[in-house]
């Protein structure tokens, strides 16, 4: 059994506040309507997924799956993770979550709640939706599965993932190394 330790209470306007341009969906527009998007994440048992906007670790074979698995795919983050990476990711179309940002070589997303991604897909090539925090807790509901890697030794952070395990159920254990395990999440049917 997994254990993966409960994130803290926060106030879903602490992370998702109506007056952002990018909240939660309303039910309506959940699963099945808007589009689906499938979510790629590493975290450790306590939810870290970054500190002071970087990952904090360097693990041999994690970020080699990340690019094998969002390779040729759409990938969609929020402005301050594009920013820690620095760069488009190449061979993978850029989509950039910002209210006012510009930038050149990407596809810029000014509003989660009315983003389709049947546009970007092309080929049966989904859009992973890569991070951070309030990215994935804005689409954790229109996400059909998580790729999951558990990373085995905590880390420092102040950035987490959200509750997804009363949603998700483990579909597949796709990889175990010494330093963490790749898990598919998918909805239970």
């Amino acid at each position: 059994m997994i254990r993966i330790r409960p994130l803290k209470r926060r106030s879903r306007s602490s992370v998702l506040s109506p007056n952002r341009s990018y909240g939660r969906e309303t039910k309506n527009t959940e699963r099945g309507h808007g589009g689906v998007v499938k979510a790629i994440v590493a975290m450790t048992r306590k939810r870290v997924i970054g500190y002071n906007n970087k990952i904090p670790w360097r693990l041999p074979g994690e970020q080699g799956w990340f690019k094998e698995v969002t390779m040729g795919h759409p990938i969609l983050m929020g402005r301050k993770t594009f920013e820690s990476i620095g760069k488009p990711l190449p061979r993978r179309r850029n989509l950039v979550v910002t209210r006012t940002g510009n930038f050149t070589g990407i596809d810029l997303i000014r509003d989660l709640r009315v983003f389709d991604p049947a546009p970007y897909e092309s080929d049966g090539k989904e859009v992973f939706v890569i991070g951070g925090a309030e990215i994935y807790a804005a689409l954790l509901p229109r996400c059909s599965g998580i790729y999951l890697t558990l990373v085995k030794q905590e880390f420092d952070g102040n950035t987490y993932f959200p509750e997804f395990e009363s949603e998700f159920v483990i579909s597949e254990t796709m990889r175990e190394t010494p330093e963490f395990d790749i898990f598919l999440y998918k909805r239970p049917p």
